[in-house]
């Protein structure tokens, strides 16, 4: 369809706000078709116009665009806000992945129960010191990538997948211990102060997505033009709502695996398998250099183990029953 951008979400900020503000200072207007019911959501969803069944949606220049992130990164592309590079462009990612953190967490702070609020809050007023690295610049350095995180999967293997896709060799820092993730820390070269971290063309890069969308740019794995870099945005943001699931379940507390497993599988077979196998079964694997990373001695991780568990929550002071605290982020893209 042609025409002003439609806005599909309901009459609130959430998790469509950034997407007003970035239009507005654009310059381009836009409409807004608000969800009073849950009739209306659930009829928006089986117009089968919403991937992943999912909000917000943005109907603009002929595509209906969700996911969030996928939103702002083409509206931005659209509109020349998006940098003059890919090196500006992944200052602009990890400025914005920073704020969606914090943003994240605010966010939720409403519908908390009142015996979860004031620890909350103070989780608020230690992300928010974090500005000051805003502020700072990056450290320079040269030669293969260098990914720091520890002996695992995590945030980090999409990032190892995307290298090797793209045939790129890398070498690997890891810490094993509390102390050793603090000297990181320490060393200033940490923006948020949190992994995982890639040294990479001279900069040190944090958040993840920030350093996929870097390294899928570089080496031409984006998309030829705006249109497709939008649906791989969409396609890479649905994947991680699964893997973030997948990722948080061994912290589920005993009494709620059972629940929380029964949530991932019928997430995953309604709203993402069907996407994925529709669009991608068979042919991913038959990829020369993906093939190679799924050989037994690649640098891929394999599945934590119990005693990998015990580890990673030492070294992030990880906390059991993170599984439904983080499910809510999930449920709603909102």
């Amino acid at each position: 369809m042609a025409g002003k951008p439609i806005l599909h979400y309901f009459d609130g900020r959430g998790r469509m706000e950034p997407i007003r503000w970035l239009l507005a200072a654009a310059g381009e207007e836009f409409e807004e078709k608000l969800m009073k019911t849950p009739e209306d959501l659930k009829k928006l969803r089986n117009d089968g116009s919403l991937m992943f069944q999912q909000v917000p949606m943005v109907e603009i220049d002929g595509m209906t665009l969700v996911q969030t992130r996928a939103i702002l990164n083409y509206i931005a592309a659209k509109h020349n806000l998006y940098g003059k590079d890919i090196k500006e462009r992944a200052l602009i990612d990890i400025y914005s992945e920073g704020v969606a953190d914090l943003n994240e967490i605010i966010l939720h702070y409403p519908f908390l129960p009142p015996g979860d609020k004031d620890g909350s809050l103070t989780q608020i007023k230690e992300k928010s010191r974090n500005f000051p690295a805003f502020e700072k610049g990056f450290l320079v350095m040269a030669g293969k990538p260098v990914l720091h995180y520890f002996n695992g999967r995590g945030r980090m293997e999409s990032i190892r997948w995307l290298l090797a896709a793209a045939g790129v060799e890398f070498e690997e820092k890891f810490f094993e211990t509390r102390e050793e993730f603090e000297k990181l820390i320490q060393g200033g070269t940490l923006m948020y102060e949190r992994v995982p971290m890639v040294e990479m063309d001279g900069m040190n890069l944090v958040e993840s997505r920030a350093i996929l969308r870097y390294i899928a740019a570089k080496y031409g794995l984006y998309g030829r033009n705006l249109k497709e870099q939008a649906w791989i945005d969409m396609y890479v943001e649905g994947l991680r709502d699964l893997s973030d699931m997948i990722m948080y379940f061994p912290l589920s507390l005993p009494e709620e695996k059972e629940m929380n497993l029964e949530y991932i599988l019928q997430r995953a077979t309604m709203r993402f398998f069907p996407v994925y196998e529709k669009e991608f079964k068979v042919r991913i694997s038959h990829i020369p250099t993906i093939y190679k990373f799924l050989q037994p001695g690649s640098q891929r991780k394999p599945p934590l183990d119990e005693e990998s568990i015990k580890k990673v929550k030492k070294i992030f002071k990880f906390e059991n029953g993170m599984f439904l605290k983080n499910m809510s982020t999930i449920e709603a893209e909102y």
